[in-house]
């Protein structure tokens, strides 16, 4: 295992925003924070994803397999792992599921498209020669990720068999907020859904650094997105606001305080 592997693992290494128009979302989120993209192949089907000059996701159309498989356009999130296989294994035997892979990315890495018992998806990467890009506090940056879930309890348990995740908590306005951490280093937050949300599957969610949430959702509007949840203030997190792009993506804004 290299540093630069052993440095990740555990943590979210990499994102991927699954489309239905991959020419309409770069336009949006270009706009929005000033993307950058670089098509992989003359076809444009898969463009990486860049802020400056750091690439930290991808862009893809959806493709039928994973329509087939019931997954619907999304932000996907990436955690990094030792051995895509083995987590793989662990999950299918602790009651998530494996959609797809393991399968090798050429010379990147491997990966994995898993659910957990309640439906949330998200992936598993085992890094060869593409380590991907860690969350990062700054505008137009993924900076986070939050779990929403039903059953609280087994849901902490499986992630934590999983991925090996320490548990730690946030003391809130709603409560205490489970936090997934890693060597004592806060990677995630997870929020118990109650009747209040209706219908809503578990779900990861992606959050992106903002230097002005107000600003931003404005942008939204006029690039032709929506604004779900104006923005609204959490005492020593800052603003948050959750919108949906011009295809219905969901993810939300974090302008930290």
């Amino acid at each position: 295992m290299s540093s630069g592997q052993a440095s990740q693992l555990g943590r979210f290494c990499w994102i991927e925003l699954i489309t239905n128009d991959v020419s309409n979302a770069v336009t949006f989120y270009s706009k929005l924070w000033g993307w950058k993209t670089n098509a992989m192949d003359d076809s444009g089907a898969f463009q990486v994803l860049q802020l400056g000059e750091e690439a930290f996701g991808a862009t893809y159309a959806l493709p039928q397999q994973l329509q087939d498989l019931g997954v619907t356009p999304r932000w996907l999130n990436y955690v990094a792992v030792n051995s895509a296989q083995e987590t793989a294994d662990r999950i299918v035997d602790i009651g998530g599921s494996i959609l797809m892979g393991p399968l090798a990315v050429g010379d990147a890495g491997v990966m994995a498209l898993a659910k957990d018992p309640e439906g949330a998806t998200f992936a598993l990467w085992q890094a060869k020669q593409h380590y991907g890009s860690l969350p990062v506090n700054s505008a137009g940056h993924y900076c986070w990720q939050e779990l929403a879930c039903r059953d609280l309890s087994s849901t902490l348990a499986f992630y934590q068999k999983v991925f090996g995740w320490e548990l730690s908590y946030r003391e809130s306005a709603m409560g205490q907020v489970p936090l997934f951490c890693v060597e004592q280093s806060p990677v995630a937050s997870v929020i118990q859904m109650n009747e209040e949300w209706g219908d809503m599957a578990a779900h990861w969610m992606t959050y992106f650094a903002s230097s002005d949430v107000d600003a931003d959702l404005t942008q939204v509007n006029t690039l032709g997105g929506d604004v779900c949840v104006p923005g609204f203030d959490i005492p020593e997190v800052g603003r948050i606001a959750v919108v949906n792009d011009p295809q219905g993506v969901v993810l939300s804004l974090l302008q930290a305080s």
